[in-house]
């Protein structure tokens, strides 16, 4: 009983960590059997240790979880998330062409009313894809649906706004049997958000990664689509068919779809200055909104005004003049289609060579068309004084005005010389020449020198440049492309080679014996295969096998990849780089051999410097 108020002290003492009290009253308990209660007090306080050690652990975790942002745990859980599947490629895929469906529906119903019940169904399945997929998205991004990025939420919300307005006019609308004025507003209203949905294929095509834009398949895709539209244009220009509509707009589709791919992938660089293809962009993208404007957006806002009018309405302005005939001037753009030839020059790259050549060319030209113009000036002032005016003749009342009439005047007999030039006289102008020679016979002179030096001379000279221009401009095109694509062809042939040289290698230590080649290049075949792919004959090759064998004398071979670059550099011609390289070798070896020299001098010097004189040299 006495011992109660230290006990409680020790058992204070144990909870608070057990720290020794400076009291009197815990000393007789600690000599006389307080021992047992100090062990217990200790065990107390190391298990509040560990509980402190846990808890500050347990906070800080706490803590770092507070200071983790709420967007990571979000990723983590969408990750997590089946429905994932609204970021997937297939589905978006899914969703751009129920999207491209529904506008073709909603063409063809504006288009004809009669397919309204028809299209009923459909549009009813489509929506409730739309719906699902809505709600899909709400529930994979939850709260960031509406609170994320501004590029996110502002898409979302058009989805919403979308989706919202076709739910209303085709399911609540549908309930309104006798709708007022201001409720037929509003559905029209309804029904012109649906072109919106076009924005959702825009959203799919920024959303998704367009790497593939710059591949080989898709540049010949396009290729061959231009090579078919050209053909096609031929065939809609002679024969008559209700189908090449739907052809056009297929291939205006696939038109649209690249150039809006190429922008997505480029940017801002696909029209900037420093873009080497900015003409070629300028032209595609002209003929492209030249055909949109007048195979698309003329039709639809045509068939937007008749599905916002009352049939009344329309069957009292039948009589009038329509939208297309308002707009005839800007549907004489249709012509403007005949340009996508142009697209066939660029996707073909040896018509593109021949182009850029001809408009290299046409430099050289403008100075020769000078030369021909000055030339056909001089000699229509002297046929004008000449001829029209009649200095030649002692009587010109007595001549026949259809000789003088085709030199009446400079223009007129420059472009009556012209023609003479070009073999292109008409026969007013060659009754002219043949009456003016049979009354003054010494005029033939005077033609023949000018068929000279017209006809043979200024057209062999103009011939002569364009040839030449056209020829320097394609050779340096093809330059250009050679050294474009000179590491992919030396990659190729190098991988070729290995492959073609990989079964000589039985040791499979990379080694490549020269006496395994000689006998392999005995094989007509594989001698074939090689030269062939290398360019150069059997002997060249074995004789830079040779060459390498014995500059690795004493080795088992020749390494393979070494081997396989001297057969590639062997091809080329001996230039100022190759000089350069044999020069810095030879100084290698020259700095390596006087590295050696001193070396050995070194040594044997060394001996001779000892202390002992004797004992050093037998050393």
């Amino acid at each position: 009983p006495r011992g109660g108020q230290p006990q409680e002290a020790a058992m204070r003492a144990a909870h608070a960590g057990y720290q020794p009290l400076p009291t009197k009253e815990t000393a007789p308990l600690a000599q006389s059997g307080g021992s047992r209660l100090q062990e217990i007090g200790n065990r107390m306080a190391r298990k509040s240790t560990c509980n402190d050690l846990l808890g500050s652990e347990s906070r800080k975790s706490s803590k770092d979880d507070a200071d983790r942002p709420p967007e990571d745990d979000e990723e983590e859980e969408r990750e997590a998330s089946w429905l994932q599947f609204v970021e997937r490629g297939w589905f978006q895929c899914i969703g751009a062409f129920c999207i491209i469906t529904n506008l073709v529906m909603m063409v063809v119903e504006l288009n004809d009313p009669t397919t309204s019940q028809a299209m009923f169904w459909p549009n009813q399945a489509l929506m409730l894809f739309y719906i699902f997929e809505l709600v899909s998205r709400i529930s994979y991004f939850k709260l960031r649906f509406l609170c994320g990025p501004l590029s996110l939420v502002a898409w979302n919300v058009l989805d919403v706004c979308i989706v919202g307005a076709g739910v209303v006019d085709q399911w609540i609308m549908s309930f309104v049997p006798d709708p007022s004025p201001a409720a037929k507003i509003v559905i029209k209203a309804l029904r012109m958000l649906r072109v919106f949905r076009v924005f959702r294929i825009m959203r799919v095509l920024l959303e998704a990664d367009l790497s593939w834009t710059d591949s080989t398949r898709f540049q010949s895709f396009m290729g061959a689509v231009i090579g078919l539209n050209a053909i096609l244009m031929g065939l809609e220009t002679d024969i008559h068919w209700a189908g090449w509509f739907y052809i056009e707009n297929v291939l205006l589709t696939i038109y649209v779809f690249e150039l809006v791919v190429l922008l997505k992938r480029h940017g801002r660089f696909f029209y900037q200055c420093d873009n080497p293809d900015l003409g070629w962009n300028i032209l595609d993208t002209m003929i492209v909104m030249s055909s949109v404007l007048d195979s698309w957006m003329i039709p639809f806002i045509d068939l937007l005004l008749k599905s916002m009018q009352d049939p009344a309405d329309h069957r009292e302005k039948a009589g009038g003049c329509n939208l297309g005939q308002a707009m005839m001037l800007i549907r004489m753009a249709r012509l403007m289609r005949i340009l996508r030839l142009v697209k066939l020059v660029k996707a073909v790259r040896p018509l593109l060579f021949l182009v850029v050549g001809v408009i290299a060319a046409l430099q050289g030209v403008v100075w020769v068309l000078v030369l021909t113009i000055v030339s056909l000036y001089a000699a229509g002032i002297v046929t004008t004084r000449l001829i029209g005016h009649g200095l030649m003749f002692h009587d010109v009342t007595d001549v026949e005005h259809a000789i003088l009439e085709p030199f009446i005047s400079v223009p007129e007999s420059m472009f009556t010389l012209f023609r003479v030039m070009s073999g292109m006289v008409s026969e007013k102008e060659a009754y002219a020449i043949d009456e003016l020679m049979k009354t003054v016979p010494s005029v033939k002179f005077a033609f023949v020198f000018f068929m000279v030096t017209s006809s043979w001379t200024l057209l062999s000279i103009l011939t002569a440049v364009v040839s030449e221009n056209m020829i320097s401009t394609t050779q340096q095109q093809y330059e250009d492309l050679k050294l474009a694509l000179f590491e992919e062809d030396r990659v190729i042939q190098t991988k070729a080679l290995s492959q073609l040289f990989s079964d000589l290698d039985k040791s499979g230590d990379g080694l490549v014996d020269g006496q395994e080649v000689e006998n392999a290049m005995k094989d007509e075949k594989f001698a074939q295969d090689t030269s062939v792919l290398l360019k150069m004959p059997k002997r060249d090759i074995l004789d830079v096998l040779k060459t390498l064998v014995e500059a690795e004398h004493g080795s088992k071979g020749v390494q393979m990849q070494q081997f396989v670059e001297c057969l590639i550099d062997s091809r080329s011609p001996v230039t100022e780089r190759s000089i350069m390289r044999i020069e810095s070798r030879m100084k290698q070896v020259i700095r390596s051999t006087m590295t050696l020299n001193q070396q050995m001098q070194q040594g044997s010097l060394r001996p001779s410097v000892g202390d002992g004189g004797g004992s050093a040299a037998a050393a």
